[in-house]
């Protein structure tokens, strides 16, 4: 219902977690809530009738895992708000069937139980392009959930009890997916069992692709607004990926009265990650900062990695790289989220 909501113009829609009737078990409750955090309206409801089904009643394990859910959705909000901005000006939905992003792929077609988030903004040869140019100016059935929610993340939802494993479709031949929490690479074009466990839902951010996020929940969206960000770079087979940033102040309408808004872009290309305005008819002051970066697909220990701001000379920033996840993470940055400036792995 949700994909075809989604399809139909009706971006802004989600599920009452936990189920408007009846009571779900604890296990159920919880597949819910994760479920539910990955979709576009995220809020628990349910009829009067029903019994009380706060997540603190069900124990601290449940507790635990519904509050783990309940953050990453708050760290994602970033993302989210992005893919708001793109959907308005371009109807394309936040969350879409896989078929929207694979229409060349007939597995695809009948698949309703995974989706994706995002918009995979620009081509790879466009990537050359302005690299050249940054470096030249400086529901519980019985049947599995897959979802796009744009084109960087898909999603694989758990919606029946005892699951072990699942099955996940991989779509886009030659294509890479990352699971997001262990970093573990999948190639796509292939269907594979993933293991689970109650405290994980199948999630994968797909090779070519950089997500932004919070680094801390915080206690409510307001908290946000001086939070620094962590960006995930998972880099394709050619080593390179792109993705945007959205901000405005979250509230009035100064962003189109007065332009008072930033788009900024991420591009990845040649060893350089490099920030740049996207929109300039845009302007937005921001206190945040880009404090941590993480690449999935690293293949190999870089000797070194430099920061440098626009116009500054470039400084080393100290690094971590760990080789069974080929993950290379940098933490302790101060750029500017609405700034241009590198990040070069050497």
């Amino acid at each position: 219902m949700l994909l075809t909501l989604s399809i139909t113009g009706i971006s802004f829609c989600g599920v009452d977690v936990g189920g408007f009737f009846h009571d779900p078990e604890p296990e159920l409750l919880v597949r819910w809530y994760q479920a539910g955090a990955l979709q576009p309206f995220f809020r628990g409801h349910s009829a009067m009738q029903t019994k009380r089904r706060e997540p603190w009643i069900f124990g601290e394990e449940v507790t635990t895992i519904i509050r783990a859910a309940i953050s990453q959705r708050y760290c994602l909000l970033p993302y989210w708000y992005t893919l708001f901005h793109q959907a308005q000006l371009s109807a394309k939905p936040p969350m879409r069937p896989l078929w929207v992003e694979f229409p060349k792929e007939p597995q695809t077609f009948a698949v309703e139980d995974q989706y994706m988030i995002g918009i995979h903004a620009i081509s790879f040869s466009l990537i050359v392009i302005v690299h050249q140019k940054m470096t030249s100016e400086s529901n519980c059935r019985k049947k599995k959930i897959l979802l796009l929610i744009g084109s960087a993340l898909l999603a694989c939802p758990v919606t029946d009890p005892g699951v072990k494993e699942v099955k996940v479709l991989f779509p886009g031949c030659g294509e890479y997916w990352y699971d997001v929490h262990s970093s573990q690479i999948f190639r796509g074009g292939r269907t594979v069992n993933v293991s689970v466990t109650l405290d994980s839902a199948p999630v994968f951010q797909r090779g070519g692709t950089v997500v932004p996020r919070k680094k801390e929940a915080g206690t409510c969206t307001a908290d946000q607004n001086s939070m620094p960000f962590s960006l995930t770079v998972a880099l394709d087979p050619k080593g390179s990926a792109v993705g945007d940033l959205y901000m405005d102040d979250g509230h009035s309408f100064n962003y189109t009265d007065k332009k008072e808004f930033a788009l900024q872009r991420f591009t990845f290309f040649n060893g350089k990650l490099l920030s740049s305005c996207s929109d300039n008819t845009g302007k937005f002051e921001s206190r945040c900062s880009v404090e941590c970066v993480q690449w999935m697909g690293v293949r190999e220990r870089p000797s070194a990695v430099t920061a440098q701001l626009s116009g500054d000379r470039a400084e080393n920033v100290p690094f971590t790289y760990e080789e069974k996840r080929s993950l290379l993470t940098v933490k302790g940055l101060k750029l500017g989220a609405v700034q241009n400036w590198q990040l070069e792995i050497k």
